[in-house]
């Protein structure tokens, strides 16, 4: 029997953990490049963490023999190791592996669970120690406490290119105790337990779509036979809206009594799917006609890196490394006409004073600057924080000549093309269909950021870093270009 993926994410995290812990199976789906990313910062992470805990030893993993693995955790916990990291215990058909379980003064024994956000989520992340306590102390080993360690959110990098090795661990970590949230939870624990035995036990229920589908990456297996007309798949209708619907026996547009029968932002959507036309709003063609020449199309990609490497930089605070910019400079301008300007910092150095210079000198000429959602601002207003010369110009020229195409379209064009999302990938085959990102060495953003990191480490060689440089000019070339075929399709849209 087998867990439909949209059902999984359905569950509480408890209940994946459980389910996972019964099965000890993936989902036999190759990881996308985003959760790749986010494994690998995990793992590192992990590692980092247990440099605080002197003296201690990697535990025993088996999934195919847990009980061996346990006894031997246990041996060594009775061999007086002060910590033992990520170890298997197990109750019947539970199992848990334990970031870090530390000897206390006491000569207790502590939970530490190791997360590489900045703060705790008593929702999430205190579900994950319960979970663990509950495990543990159902097997018998009894603990004193719980811990979430995390990464410090005031820390801030002393200098540049900072080692693995010579981080400050004391500095870069703190650590919140959650022993009374987890002591509070366990009853809550216990019934979510319950839950999950049924599920694992019993016949598999129908999944239950909900908005969050849209970009799961396991969406065709359990939701490609599913309606294009399904109100999970608006793209502008949120879970709780969906929720609701669904409640009141709405599945698709057509159990819909009239359009406005849904929340204002997703009307035109559902009136297009119900009445199978596409609409275009007059006012955004209105807008575009009006923009102010010569036009900039403008895209950034950027990394958010958990761990700072540059002088002032403190965790997870966005570096971008590369921006494209088309410019169009009159109505009657076709794609052949547009002139490009580019900018790709490739070694291991601070990319943000070469990027913010470089991209305030290339739009001076530019009277309108458009880009695709927010992303472009916002990664400025990162530069203004940490006071990176030339942001300010930039924030102001953003805000005197920005211009959001995303937020634009939104408001009340939908074609039937763009299917469940409105991302700059799903709105450009429905206006340009002849271009298509398939060819392309990378082909999202997650995979730039993966594959810069590749590009400016040293280790790798000097012709494989040259390829990723071309596969990324490339894939941001196109970026925004795609802006541009979808800006005069709507612009030349007949309302």
């Amino acid at each position: 029997m087998r867990l439909s993926k949209s059902l999984f994410r359905e569950l509480t995290p408890c209940d994946r953990r459980f389910w996972l812990s019964v099965h000890r199976r993936d989902l036999n789906e190759q990881p996308g490049a985003d959760e790749e990313l986010r494994k690998k910062i995990g793992e590192k992470i992990g590692r980092l963490a247990t440099r605080a805990y002197l003296g201690g030893v990697y535990g025993a993993f088996d999934p195919s023999n847990p009980e061996s693995a346990m006894a031997k955790n246990l041996a060594a916990m009775e061999d007086g190791c002060s910590a033992i990291f990520e170890a298997t215990f197990v109750h019947g058909e539970l199992l848990a592996r334990v970031d870090i379980l530390a000897r206390n003064l006491d000569g207790g024994w502590d939970i530490v669970e190791v997360k590489s956000g900045m703060r705790v989520d008593p929702k999430e992340h205190v579900a994950d120690v319960a979970f663990q306590w509950h495990v543990l102390s159902a097997a018998g080993i009894a603990i004193d406490n719980a811990y979430i360690m995390h990464l410090n959110p005031d820390y801030r990098a002393p200098s540049d290119y900072v080692p693995d090795e010579e981080l400050n661990i004391s500095q870069l970590f703190t650590i919140t105790e959650v022993t009374k949230w987890v002591e509070n939870s366990q009853v809550q624990i216990g019934e979510e337990i319950d839950v999950a035995l049924r599920i694992a036990h019993g016949p598999e229920p129908s999944p239950a779509f909900n908005s969050y589908c849209r970009n799961c990456p396991y969406n065709e297996p359990c939701a490609g036979s599913q309606p294009r007309e399904s109100l999970w798949r608006i793209p502008t209708l949120r879970e709780a809206s969906v929720s609701k619907l669904a409640r009141e026996g709405y599945v698709t547009v057509h159990d819909l009594p009239d359009h406005n029968t849904v929340p204002p932002t997703a009307r035109h959507i559902a009136q297009s799917l119900r009445e199978e036309r596409d609409i275009t709003d007059e006012k955004l063609i209105e807008q575009l006609r009006d923009l102010a020449y010569p036009i900039g199309f403008i895209d950034f990609e950027a990394i958010d890196p958990p761990l700072p490497r540059h002088q002032g930089h403190k965790p997870y605070e966005r570096l971008p490394f590369q921006w494209s910019l088309h410019v169009m400079n009159s109505p009657d301008d076709t794609v052949g006409d547009l002139i490009h300007r580019e900018f790709l910092h490739e070694d291991p150095s601070d990319p943000t004073p070469g990027f913010a210079a470089t991209l305030l000198d290339a739009i001076q000429d530019c009277n309108t600057l458009l880009y695709y959602s927010n992303y472009e601002p916002v990664t400025i207003d990162y530069l203004v924080r940490r006071g990176i010369p030339y942001a300010e110009a930039l924030k102001e020229a953003f805000r005197a000549k920005g211009y959001d195409l995303y937020e634009s379209l939104k408001k009340g064009t939908y074609w039937r093309a763009f299917g469940s999302s409105l991302s700059i990938k799903s709105v450009l085959p429905a206006v340009a269909p002849d271009t298509s990102y398939a060819d392309q060495v990378i082909q999202n953003g997650a995979q730039a950021v993966v594959e810069y990191i590749r590009m400016t480490d040293p280790q790798t060689p000097k012709e494989e870093r040259q390829r990723i440089a071309d596969a990324l000019r490339s894939y941001c070339g196109l970026d925004t270009k795609a802006m541009v075929l979808v800006f005069l399709g709507l612009r030349d849209a007949n309302g």
